[in-house]
């Protein structure tokens, strides 16, 4: 009897947990075939984050049971204590800030052994050092905004109706002074988020962003309002939808954004999953449009640390952006 992916994905998830222990971290399958099975686990030793990609055999039988092999090849090794830079970019359009940051998905959790549950985990939004954008917040910013991340909606390529899972668990993450100086290289404390994506509803969406995932091309947008905006070069601090207005009183530094811009305590009002180019969900393309897209393109590409995307994709994925902040809700 030969099983369905999807029951042989788990399967080989529970065998994995239960070969490393539970209280070992998390194991994520990532990929498999017949024969073989590719995983990740994740744990932490003290304040050291770790995580290993392995490659292993495996038999099935007809009741489902797994037995796996003993040589267990490293296939991408990684130790670090340190975490990566956030390689995340802000558009603003429309009176709208959107925060976009890189993704990846993992089909199993440990928290909840649930199959029929696609995960989405991803970073953004770094505080004490400002963007291209000149957007900066503080660590006690984010303090502020990370419980506003959890329990919000998670839509596809920001269609406000077609909502796919929710933002499950968030976090502000602070390196440790150790991590810092292992990074070599800044790093500043940033907010992470994890979202539950509903498989047995969207099985065609859950597929697109494993897809994705796995080429590098999935990414979290999230739109977020502030209570105040401060003004870098000393001019004060205006509301929110003063800014967006433009008001009077609202000084040029800030209007034409001349200066670093502090957005002070920060509201999330939910995310999306953004997956061009690989499915058609840019519908609603027009000229316009496309040439707004290219033209931010070149600043949020180096703001995201210049993901390896060909120009092309780069650019639809901002219209995807752009097309959120001109009449879309998160």
């Amino acid at each position: 009897m030969k099983h369905s992916a999807d029951d042989t994905r788990s399967y080989l998830a529970w065998a994995l947990r239960n070969a490393h222990g539970h209280q070992e971290g998390h194991v994520y399958v990532r990929d498999f075939h017949d024969g073989w099975v590719v995983y990740e686990r994740e744990w932490m030793v003290g304040d050291t984050f770790n995580e290993e990609t392995l490659r292993r055999t495996y038999t099935i039988d007809a009741n489902g049971e797994v037995t796996l092999g003993d040589d267990v090849e490293e296939v991408r090794p990684i130790h670090r204590t340190a975490y990566q830079p956030v390689r995340a970019f802000l558009t603003e359009v429309n009176g709208k800030t959107i925060l976009t940051g890189p993704a990846n998905a993992l089909l199993e959790k440990a928290m909840t052994g649930h199959p029929s549950v696609l995960w989405m985990k991803g970073r953004f939004v770094g505080a004490e050092q400002a963007n291209r954008n000149g957007a900066l917040w503080t660590t006690g910013d984010l303090e502020m905004g990370e419980p506003s991340v959890k329990f919000g909606p998670l839509n596809w390529l920001h269609s406000e109706r077609h909502i796919i899972g929710a933002i499950a668990e968030s976090a502000l993450v602070r390196p440790t002074p150790l991590q810092v100086e292992a990074a070599n290289e800044l790093t500043q404390p940033y907010i992470a988020a994890a979202s539950a994506i509903w498989r047995w509803i969207w099985p065609q969406e859950s597929a697109v962003i494993e897809q994705a995932s796995d080429q590098g091309k999935l990414w979290y947008s999230m739109e977020c309002i502030s209570e105040r905006v401060h003004c870098g070069e000393g001019c004060g601090a205006y509301s929110y939808i003063d800014v967006v207005k433009a008001s009077e009183q609202v000084c040029d530094h800030v209007k034409q954004k001349q200066t670093t811009r502090r957005f002070e305590n920060p509201t999330f009002l939910g995310g999306a999953a953004i997956v061009p180019p690989i499915r058609p969900g840019w519908g609603d393309a027009n000229a316009e449009l496309v040439k707004e897209a290219a033209s931010h393109a070149e600043k949020a590409y180096e703001q995201a640390g210049q993901p390896d995307m060909k120009s092309s994709e780069w650019e639809l994925l901002m219209g995807q952006v752009l097309s959120y902040a001109k009449g879309g809700q998160a």
